[in-house]
């Protein structure tokens, strides 16, 4: 039976913690925020606290919405186990799909693809963008569930095929609320514990263990 990888994309499959603090900047200085050196902000991502400064007069979901409409790849940087995982799924017939946060159209994602070498190694890509063509809407902010749950129907599979592969808590939500199986990833032990906390089960350090589990869990 197949079975399907459902993956985040920004500091999952990517390592682009430097992206996410470009577009986090560009946003906090639209609003006239007081952007924090690198090192600051990689401490409050870390510790989940990222929202004690966006300025208290901005609304925390008119923030993020522009932040993921803001997210774009400029420093292209692929986890070090990135490709060795995807090529272990496609030789075991397994469906890889990357789900993102970031409400841009696909061929964003399509072109980091093209030029990491790796789009023959994805069977689809979605983005929050697609909320609106799918006429569905988020529950939460960064609510993906929707859209894995189509990701799922779509490759004609049932939510127990399934793994989610992600590094926050609101890929956790996402993928319980789907009714798949969720894989927290994170080389931070700090953002570790805070899945843990929040209900993950499966919690490792880097994608090549989340790939091996994955397909363990899948019964592969």
């Amino acid at each position: 039976m197949r079975g399907i990888v459902v993956l985040d994309y920004d500091l999952t499959l990517l390592d682009n913690k430097l992206d996410f603090y470009m577009a986090f900047a560009e946003t906090l200085s639209h609003y006239k925020g007081k952007v924090p050196d690198y090192s600051t902000f990689i401490e409050l991502l870390n510790k989940n606290m990222l929202d004690k400064i966006i300025p208290p007069y901005v609304d925390f979901n008119e923030f993020w919405r522009m932040f993921r409409r803001t997210y774009r790849t400029k420093y292209l940087r692929l986890r070090a186990e990135a490709e060795r995982s995807l090529l272990t799924l496609k030789n075991f017939g397994i469906i890889t799909v990357i789900v993102t946060g970031r409400e841009i159209h696909k061929q964003h994602v399509l072109a980091d693809l093209d030029m990491l070498g790796l789009r023959d190694y994805i069977d689809a890509i979605y983005t929050l963008a697609d909320l609106e063509y799918f006429n569905e809407r988020e529950e939460f902010l960064f609510d993906k569930s929707a859209i894995i749950t189509r990701a799922v129907r779509n490759f004609g599979l049932q939510p127990e095929r399934g793994v989610c592969i992600g590094d926050f808590l609101t890929d956790l939500y996402s993928c319980e609320r789907a009714g798949l199986v969720f894989i927290g990833l994170n080389d931070d032990h700090e953002r570790n514990a805070i899945l843990k906390k929040a209900g993950a089960k499966y919690v490792v350090d880097n994608l090549l263990d989340a790939t091996y589990l994955a397909l363990k869990l899948i019964g592969v």
